[in-house]
């Protein structure tokens, strides 16, 4: 983890029915989040801040939708950086609000190799 975070280093907030208006965000990232430990992160991070929904990763990206209030998916969100695996450089976070049912759990998905290629190359 950066910074020598832990996956448990916060306590953790105790999952329990949402509101009535949970909001849905669709997460896109890229960078290095595949093949550190990114998704198994975004999982533990999810339990522990109460979000359901799912992660996969996409050719060059991780796509993650989760379900919550607002103020924990900011939390959410900005965690996914912060305390990401040490290995890892996300980059290139894209959000957008979901009109969808909200998930009543959070999953890790399998990988997708059908998927278009979506990988930023830096000029040099």
């Amino acid at each position: 983890m950066a910074n020598g975070a832990q996956f448990a280093s916060r306590p953790a907030v105790a999952a329990g029915p949402l509101s009535s208006n949970p909001e849905t965000w669709r997460i896109e990232l890229g960078g290095r989040v595949q093949g550190v430990g990114f998704r198994p992160f975004v999982y533990c991070l999810a339990k522990e801040l109460g979000v359901s929904g799912e992660v996969s990763n996409r050719l060059g990206t991780v796509r993650i939708l989760a379900t919550g209030e607002a103020h924990v998916l900011q939390e959410f969100r900005q965690r996914l950086i912060s305390d990401s695996p040490s290995l890892s450089r996300p980059s290139g976070l894209t959000i957008d609000v979901q009109a969808t049912e909200p998930f009543e759990s959070f999953r890790i998905r399998s990988s997708r190799s059908s998927d278009q290629a979506s990988i930023y190359v830096p000029p040099d």
